[in-house]
């Protein structure tokens, strides 16, 4: 008990360390979070996932609904219209460009079916809203390419859970219906983001009596919650219905009377405040801190083969991404961001939680999909965060400028 305080404590201000450190180094400290993780884990076996129980899993799930929500609570929603279109074409050709990519190198390089192959490809087709938004928070982007790289990571991690279940069942059923699983995601979004805007649209009509009361800061947060339990009691996302809520929620007082519903007319909205804000920030620091963390000691760093085809897998997704952003990038975002768009390949707790199910289901080569999965999500949040630095201050930034800048008249490198 005394060594998990001291840890806590410890962990607390290292990561007020590695912040400030970011903003002299522009060594992102997501990275050098995973990395004490894994020393402390995997290897001095100081501390293990275990000893965290559930808490360790309650803990990630929450940091990922309130990392939802305060990123949604920030988003104007004339530029979320905006980008829609955008986001949907990089998210879907990125899902499925990587997905083709993981199970080609893993089917030919272990043997295992193509089925199999394609369900890890599908574990690992996304990217981690809980990585990538800490990391695009302080790159000073456009709100167009910030708002695709947020949505795309909060969407995709859906879209993995969905496609790779949907895999799992056509594996143990020899069934496979792409029709089903096209209607699954639509479901899902559709009703997990309807959830999120009722839910918003309640809080927002009673959040200023509640204010009143004594001790309610964490009221809202308690109230995602709710929102969350109920999205995935009724078989939805629940990460989708916070995101929807924190839309919702700071937007419905900017929508014209005109346009709303009827019997929302009457109702008198209310949005967190400039206070709420900064605690929400404040919070989603603390528990980015200990994701990252308990991401580290989750790790499972194999035999060396494991980790090579890990590392190739994530060079060849990182080409593939390059190869996305060259072909659906909108002309209005500038170089430089889509220079940061081709490099947020960060897989996360998705990928990790999901490439324990394989063996639930009897796939072949279960141990083999889960070894590679922990290789590459380490790898690909190591090759994310430390390409940040190097195209702003390597020579990576003319070879970048090359790829994306060239259109461009009058940038400079």
């Amino acid at each position: 008990m005394a060594l998990a305080i001291f840890l806590t404590g410890l962990i607390t201000f290292l990561a007020i360390l590695f912040a400030s450190l970011f903003e002299k180094t522009r060594v992102p400290d997501v990275l050098m979070l995973m990395i004490l993780g894994i020393i402390l884990g995997p290897l001095l076996h100081i501390v293990s996932p275990l000893d965290f129980g559930k808490v360790g899993e309650v803990a990630t799930t929450i940091a990922l609904i309130v990392i939802l929500f305060e990123g949604g609570v920030n988003l104007n929603i004339t530029e979320l219209e905006d980008s829609f279109d955008d986001t949907l074409g990089i998210m879907l050709s990125s899902f499925l460009v990587t997905m083709t990519i993981v199970s080609v190198i893993i089917h030919y390089s272990t043997g295992i079916d193509w089925l199999a192959s394609f369900i890890t490809g599908s574990i690992l087709g996304g990217t981690s809203s809980a990585v990538v938004v800490p990391i695009i928070r302080t790159l000073n982007m456009s709100e167009k390419s910030y708002t695709i790289l947020f949505l795309e990571s909060a969407f995709t991690d859906v879209i993995c859970i969905v496609v790779s279940f949907a895999l799992f069942e056509a594996y143990a059923s020899g069934n496979l219906s792409i029709g089903r699983i096209i209607g699954r995601i639509l479901a899902t979004f559709t009703m997990a983001g309807l959830i999120g805007f009722l839910g918003a649209t309640l809080w927002g009509a009673i959040i200023r009596k509640v204010r009143k009361i004594p001790n309610t800061m964490f009221s809202t947060l308690a109230f995602i919650f709710i929102i969350y339990g109920i999205a995935e009691f009724l078989g939805y996302s629940g990460a989708i219905a916070s995101l929807s809520f924190g839309i919702s929620l700071a937007n419905l007082v900017k929508i014209p009377k005109d346009k709303m519903p009827i019997k929302l007319k009457g109702l008198r909205f209310a949005t967190v405040t400039r206070t709420e804000r900064t605690f929400y920030s404040e919070i989603v620091f603390l528990l980015k801190t200990f994701f990252f963390v308990y991401l580290g000691l989750s790790m499972r760093l194999a035999d060396f083969w494991i980790i090579s085809a890990g590392f190739l897998i994530t060079l060849t997704i990182l080409l593939g991404r390059l190869l996305v952003i060259k072909v659906f990038r909108a002309r209005d975002i500038p170089w430089r961001d889509a220079s940061f768009m081709s490099v947020m390949v960060p897989k996360g707790l998705a990928a990790a939680v999901l490439a324990s199910i394989p063996s639930l289901y009897g796939v072949t080569g279960s141990g083999v999909i889960k070894d590679t999965v922990y290789a590459v999500v380490f790898f690909s949040i190591l090759l994310s965060a430390l390409m940040v630095p190097l195209i702003e201050r390597s020579f990576l930034r003319t070879v970048y400028y090359e790829i994306f800048g060239q259109s461009e008249r009058g940038s400079g490198v």
